[in-house]
């Protein structure tokens, strides 16, 4: 495809080409007939390189004073967010790549990247949410060698996405085309290998392990060890494991002995959160099959405390949850019914 010439500088309309064949889609609408302002454009994309961040930043402020369409205003907070992340700054490069999406911008890097840190926080409607539109955005450059690489492996996280959603359909479908897009992916064995787990497919999952041991031997026994424990009933994740028993008496016998104190903390919005953070360690040994955090929001006026958990996949924390909530005693319900929260 012909690049359109925007500057009069050779040089300067080479390294403007070479920027446009991987931020295209960001740079084509940004700053449209304003060359000095993609002049800045340009030597913001070249500090990024450098990792000169804080000229980038620089620049970026500067830009930001004279955006006007939603192009305009994609671009800097796409290239606002890079320059966050090389800065180890990964929440706020993400609230920069979510300002950016309601540009309704084209680039898929900002989607991969939020996908990315909805995975790390558990929040998997939104991985796949933001994997679709990463993939939407490269729907028409499956040709490229290095975009069919990236879509491959945009089609294998929302796969496996589906996987620890519990959806093995969708997850089947996705890692299909990913496959079909680079059979020779190494990662695509152990996704593969948990769906047939999953599914009760012993032949195929058999003959998944037997590519791992060719393909990927260095990861071929663990592979195996955790397909084993999904197929036996022993993985947490899939499976709901008992409740340490316990565990769960000792955690109402402490609330019943610290019951006047919680209810006071409860009663305050100033004091809520030791209330939240002293329930939480004392179920964290009731459910010791997650690391992400449980989150409680408090109702005193109706006697209700919602729980929220970021791990809510995980079938044996949910099940724990659940036989928590069963056992409040009945004489504490008035004060701590404990409510799952949607």
């Amino acid at each position: 495809m012909k690049i359109a010439r925007e500057f009069e500088d050779p040089q300067v309309q080479q390294s403007w080409d070479k920027q446009m064949v991987m931020y295209g889609p960001l740079l084509r609408p940004a700053f449209a007939g304003n060359i000095s302002a993609r002049l800045t454009l340009l030597e913001v994309l070249e500090q990024l390189e450098q990792d000169r961040n804080l000229d980038a930043a620089e620049n970026l402020r500067s830009l930001r004073e004279i955006c006007r369409s939603p192009g305009d205003y994609a671009a800097v907070y796409v290239l606002m967010g890079i320059c966050l992340e090389q800065c180890g700054r990964e929440q706020e490069a993400s609230e920069c790549y979510e300002r950016a999406t309601l540009c309704r911008h084209k680039y898929f890097y900002p989607y991969m990247r939020l996908a990315d840190w909805y995975e790390q926080t558990g929040e998997l409607e939104l991985c796949a949410e933001n994997t679709r539109r990463a993939m939407d955005c490269l729907a028409d450059s499956a040709d490229d060698p290095y975009f069919r690489k990236v879509l491959a492996k945009l089609a294998y996280n929302l796969g496996f996405c589906g996987l620890m959603m519990h959806r093995p359909e969708e997850a089947r479908q996705a890692m299909a085309y990913s496959e079909a897009l680079n059979p020779h992916m190494p990662a695509r064995i152990e996704g593969w290998a948990m769906l047939e787990a999953v599914s009760g497919n012993r032949e195929e999952l058999e003959r998944r392990l037997r590519e791992a041991e060719a393909e990927f031997p260095e990861r071929a026994a663990l592979i195996r060890e955790q397909t084993q424990a999904i197929l036996r009933g022993e993985d947490p994740y899939f499976t709901v494991q008992p409740v340490n028993g316990p565990a769960l008496e000792a955690f109402w016998d402490w609330v019943w002995v610290n019951r006047q104190t919680l209810l006071e903390q409860l009663a305050h919005k100033e004091s809520r959160r030791a209330f939240y953070r002293h329930v939480s360690q004392h179920l964290q040994p009731v459910m010791p099959f997650t690391q992400y955090p449980i989150h409680f929001v408090a109702h005193p006026e109706e006697g209700r405390v919602l729980v929220f958990m970021e791990d809510c996949y995980n079938r044996s924390v949910h099940g724990a949850m659940e036989a928590v909530i069963a056992a409040c005693p009945a004489s504490l319900q008035p004060y701590l019914d404990f409510t799952l929260g949607g």
